[in-house]
């Protein structure tokens, strides 16, 4: 008998988070070849730049459409959501405007005067990107004198679309899509992906390529959230088969070498192949204390501080590692003294469910389901556990990345 997704994936014990870890420090690997002036060939950059938040919309997408199905209330579904992203989001602007790009700067022997004043400083820098929307990426005028200039935190654009898929899910949610009329979310899907593949070929024959251009966050971070979504409503139905998920590996291969947009033919595959490998993989790690989200709004600014002071010029590689390993502290601090702290505050909803609803969310949260109540030992167990996320990840990753890019460097051997 073959297992449907429902079954395959326990919500209590999983492997998502330790994909989110993956998925989190893929991002850091990608952006330190920008981010130190290497040019990455094209199917090398965009798996590891594109791909890996496609990842985790998808993933967003099946866990919120199960959140918002085990309590459908808009009020508390976006409250929930909000304490799981704002939070954690706010220290990190101000924490960058005022530790990280300061000290940076002031180490890499540059001037700061006039950088507590400026019309773009520090109080600009929060207060114009408090809603999530980015509306200034420089803080007085810096960084400066290095490959990417102007940009302290170039991850962060992509969580004010995030929230808007959350705007989404309540939307269709409202209205029953989600569960008693599931049947239009597959047409939903469809749509996306008719407007994906005219977006390409616009892109490919020129026409309408500004057009396209603009509409191209929308649609890519719609196709993959959605996909999620569809995978959640028809769970009861989807296979969860290893010749369709090296189907999916085929597809998302493909079209990474093949195409300039390779969620027209590997988008949804995608999706399918995360959750496949969140319900089969054996790891648990960070099951309990999820630090994917502080790894992803803090490598950014750490990998600039870090190419301020040289560190960029050790080869795009080993910086990445360098990188992966410096963020992985204060992502740890963040789920522990922001994150984990913020989550207690669910329950101050007065209409809440309580007991129906998990802390889930993809670029941002934690996987979990009903818990017994903890003890002392289940918390000490916890600050273990969340030890070995910060020394494991970092060196899971890099035997990952290794395998990529030594598989990608005897291909174009190959080829050559």
């Amino acid at each position: 008998m073959t297992s449907v997704l429902a079954n395959a994936l326990d919500p209590r014990s999983n492997a998502l988070n330790f994909l989110r870890l993956v998925l989190a420090s893929m991002v850091i690997f990608g952006h330190a070849a920008v981010l130190s002036g290497v040019a990455l060939p094209g199917p090398l950059a965009v798996a590891l730049s594109e791909l890996p938040v496609d990842g985790f919309f998808a993933v967003s997408g099946y866990l919120i459409a199960r959140s918002w199905d085990r309590n459908p209330e808009w009020r508390t579904f976006l409250w929930h959501r909000g304490l799981r992203i704002l939070p954690a989001f706010w220290v990190c602007l101000a924490l960058t405007a005022v530790v990280i790009a300061p000290i940076a700067t002031t180490l890499s022997g540059q001037s700061v005067d006039g950088y507590w004043t400026a019309s773009d400083g520090p109080g600009a820098y929060v207060v114009r990107n408090a809603a999530l929307w980015m509306g200034q990426y420089q803080i007085s005028g810096g960084p400066n004198g290095i490959p990417v200039t102007d940009t302290w935190d170039g991850s962060l654009w992509t969580l004010g679309w995030e929230f808007l898929c959350y705007l989404g899910i309540a939307v269709i949610g409202c209205l029953g899509i989600i569960s008693a009329r599931r049947a239009f979310l597959p047409w939903i899907l469809l749509l996306v992906w008719l407007v994906n593949v005219a977006g390409a070929i616009c892109a490919a024959t020129g026409k309408f390529a500004g057009l396209a251009e603009h509409v191209k966050p929308m649609d890519r971070f719609a196709l993959m959230f959605i996909a999620g979504a569809v995978l959640y409503a028809y769970q009861d139905r989807i296979p969860m088969r290893r010749g369709l998920a090296f189907v999916s590996v085929t597809l998302v291969g493909l079209g990474l070498v093949a195409l300039d947009d390779y969620r027209v033919v590997g988008g949804i595959a995608l999706a399918y192949l995360m959750l496949w490998l969140g319900a089969t993989l054996p790891i648990r790690l960070g099951m309990t204390n999820d630090v994917s989200y502080g790894i992803y709004i803090y490598g950014f600014p750490i990998q600039q501080s870090l190419v301020m002071l040289g560190v960029g010029g050790i080869g795009w590689f080993a910086f990445a590692i360098v990188g992966l390993t410096a963020t992985v502290p204060l992502a740890v601090m963040s789920w522990w003294l922001i994150e984990r702290p913020s989550l207690r505050l669910k329950g101050s909803v007065p209409h809440e469910q309580r007991g129906q609803e998990s802390v889930e969310v993809s670029l941002v949260t934690s996987d979990g389901g009903e818990r017994a109540p903890r003890t002392a030992t289940d918390s000490r167990l916890g600050v273990t556990k969340n030890a070995a996320v910060a020394v494991t990840a970092p060196v899971l990753t890099t035997v990952f990345m290794f395998v990529l890019f030594a598989a990608y460097y005897v291909l174009g051997t190959a080829r050559a």
